[in-house]
């Protein structure tokens, strides 16, 4: 716990000397369990991310993103992108953590572009800081809270590609804890001092810590204003109270067979009904004639 209230300090710190307005949210997400684009159609992948958007991030006028998560494994960053000729949106899946908290893997719309094995990624225990920062034909991860330094992947896409929205989740049994902060009007959070850096490189990288104090604990009366928000308003509880629909053939089956099953128990309840009404009347008529 103290190690990560470090850490928040050292974040607080950073955005007072950084010039412009930041703002500062956190974000708690549940085990979405086996999801992620190798399982499910894109469809139906957009109802389980926690989207940013809910929380004020704009990803149209921002162009990087600096947030920390606590989590065991599989931390899931998806990024929905367009450009002009584009007939679909575009969906790039970045998961810290994957294969047990080993790897960090890109894959563009399922398909696994970048797999890669990286040690001290995440920590059960402590909040590990990571920057997302890309341009219109580019894209790059890495950790810490000095964007640029300590580059995890990169990749490139297409010429004036446009994030539409950004969304975060945790799987595969993992549930997560996360603060994420970014600037009012485009601020530039790069222009913080190489201090702030500096005094963050090691700090949550590495604790014997057992405490679950949750992320929201550690917000106190710095931003509990800015934080507060009806979760009847988000997207993501929204999407919990409606059901996507599922093409696939296996679906389609599923649900066909369970409808067909619903209405035979129905008819047999119906059937045996009737047949109790008319066999009823004769049988009392066959005992009052034996009388």
């Amino acid at each position: 716990m103290i190690k990560d209230y470090i850490l928040f300090l050292t974040l607080v710190c950073c955005l007072t000397e950084t010039e412009g307005e930041l703002n500062v949210a956190w974000v708690d997400t549940v085990d979405a369990g086996v999801v992620d684009t190798l399982n499910i159609p894109l469809t139906s992948y957009w109802n389980n991310p926690t989207l940013l958007s809910d929380y004020g991030y704009n990803s149209l006028t921002e162009n990087t993103l600096i947030f920390m998560v606590k989590a065991c494994a599989d931390s899931f960053v998806a990024m929905k992108t367009s450009t002009a000729s584009a007939v679909s949106d575009d969906t790039y899946e970045l998961v810290i953590g994957s294969y047990g908290g080993s790897r960090v893997v890109m894959r563009l719309n399922g398909d696994t572009k970048i797999n890669l094995a990286k040690t001290e990624l995440l920590s059960c225990f402590a909040f590990r800081p990571f920057w997302l920062y890309w341009t219109n034909d580019s894209c790059s991860l890495g950790k810490g809270l000095d964007v640029g330094v300590d580059e995890l992947i990169n990749w490139s896409w297409n010429v004036n590609t446009t994030v539409k929205d950004i969304g975060i989740m945790t799987g595969f049994g993992a549930t997560g804890q996360w603060l994420f902060y970014y600037g009012d009007n485009n601020t530039d959070i790069r222009a913080g001092p190489l201090a702030c850096s500096q005094q963050q490189s090691n700090a949550g990288l590495t604790t014997t810590s057992t405490d679950n104090t949750s992320a929201s604990s550690y917000n106190g009366n710095i931003v509990r204003v800015d934080i507060r928000i009806d979760k009847t308003s988000l997207s993501s509880y929204k999407r919990s109270k409606s059901s996507a629909p599922d093409s696939r053939i296996s679906a389609v089956c599923m649900g066909a067979v369970g409808v067909a099953v619903l209405v035979s128990v129905v008819i047999a309840i119906v059937v045996i009904d009737i047949l109790s009404l008319k066999i009823g009347p004769t049988v009392r008529k066959h005992k009052s004639v034996n009388d």
